[in-house]
C-alpha cells in the first residue's frame, strides 16, 4: 500500500469516542475516525486522545499517543488497593525482563476488548503494599527500551513513570491496547485471562486477527505489517 500525501485513512474508533459526521463517509462503519497523513505521518484525533502513526512505503513503523496523560497518584492508589485483574499486574521483581515483556504484550492484546489501559506495577507486593523499591535511571532506561528493542511487535504503545510514596517508589508501565493485534513477544502471543497471563490459543489468536481486520475494513486501507 502506498499512501498519498494528505489522503484520508479510515479506521474504527476503538476507544469508543464518537467522531464528527464529516469523518464518516457512507462506506465507513459507525464510530469511525479519520486519520490524515502528512509526509508519512498519520494523525487521528478523537475526544482527548491523539494518536500519531508513522509509516513508510505502506508499513506502519510505530504509533504513539501524542496527547496522553499519565496515571495520577489517586488512580494508582485505587489500583494498589485492588486485586490483580486482566489489566493490572503487580510485581516486586526488577530483573525478570521476560516477565515484564510478556505482561506488556498481554496488555497490548487486550483480549477482553475492554479498550482500557493495562498497568504493570513494579515495586508492589500482591497485597498492594510497597516493597521499598528505589527506581534508578538505569532501571527506567531498561524498561523504556522494551518499547523499541524489537522483541515486541507491533511496537507497543506504552509510557513509563515513577510515583513516590513514603514506603517506596512504584514504577508504573501503562500500556494502551494495540490497534494492530495480535501483538507478539519473540513470536509468541500472550494474553491475560483475569489475573492469569498465558499464551493465546489458535482460536484466541484468530479473534485478535479479526479485531485488527475490523480496524482496517478494506484491503486497500490495511497497512502491510511485514
Amino acid at each position: 500500500v502506498s499512501y498519498a500525501r494528505s489522503c484520508l485513512f479510515i479506521v474504527p474508533n476503538i476507544f469508543g469516542y464518537p467522531c464528527a459526521p464529516r469523518t464518516q463517509p457512507r462506506h465507513s462503519r459507525p464510530n469511525n475516525i479519520a486519520i490524515f497523513s502528512e509526509n508519512g505521518t498519520f494523525t487521528c484525533t478523537y475526544a482527548e486522545i491523539v494518536v500519531t502513526l508513522r509509516a513508510k512505503s505502506g508499513n506502519i513503523l510505530e504509533y504513539e499517543n501524542t496527547n496522553y496523560k499519565m496515571i495520577t497518584r489517586e488512580e494508582l492508589l485505587l489500583l494498589l488497593d485492588s486485586t490483580e485483574t486482566y489489566r493490572v499486574e503487580k510485581t516486586i521483581s526488577t530483573t525478570n525482563m521476560d516477565k515484564f515483556c510478556e505482561a506488556i504484550c498481554a496488555f497490548a492484546n487486550d483480549m477482553p476488548n475492554s479498550r482500557k489501559n493495562g498497568y504493570l506495577l513494579r515495586g508492589v507486593n500482591d497485597d498492594g503494599s510497597r516493597s521499598g523499591l528505589k527506581v534508578t535511571d538505569e532501571l527506567l532506561q531498561k524498561i523504556s527500551a522494551i518499547r523499541t528493542d524489537g522483541n515486541i511487535l507491533p511496537l507497543p504503545l506504552m509510557t513509563v513513570d515513577t510515583i513516590a510514596f513514603e514506603d517506596g517508589e512504584v514504577l508504573v508501565v501503562e500500556v494502551t491496547p494495540s490497534l494492530l493485534p495480535p501483538v507478539r513477544y519473540r513470536g509468541r502471543t500472550f494474553i491475560r485471562i483475569s489475573a492469569r497471563k498465558d499464551l493465546a490459543t489458535r482460536e484466541e489468536e484468530d479473534l485478535l486477527v479479526e479485531r485488527r481486520t475490523a480496524h482496517f475494513p478494506t484491503f486497500d486501507a490495511t497497512p502491510c505489517l511485514e
